[in-house]
């Protein structure tokens, strides 16, 4: 089972959105409370829950690209073969990261 923000805030002693809150690097939180959330996420081995949080930032970082089908191009289809494999690199490369 995934480890949560309120089993790693049971562990430190701190409220759920402290641990949020450290986990992110905001001001407001102080270095010692932050180093402390940081070192117990770790030690739980936490993954933050990119679905959750794309959820919670309304947005996804995805885009959608519709083409034509093939026997309608109108442009050459070593253009589109070179193009979709830049972007299919460039999207494999942040998918890694």
């Amino acid at each position: 089972m995934p480890v949560t923000l309120k089993d790693i805030a049971e562990r430190v002693g701190k409220s759920i959105p402290t641990v949020s809150r450290a986990l992110a690097d905001f001001d407001d939180i102080s270095p010692q409370t932050r180093r402390e959330v940081q070192r117990v996420a770790e030690e739980m081995g936490y993954e933050p829950n990119i679905t959750a949080r794309n959820l919670q930032k309304q947005r996804t970082d995805s885009f959608a690209l519709i083409l034509p089908s093939a026997n309608t191009l109108r442009f050459p289809t070593h253009f589109l073969a070179s193009s979709s494999l830049g972007w299919w690199s460039t999207w494999a490369n942040a998918a890694i990261t």
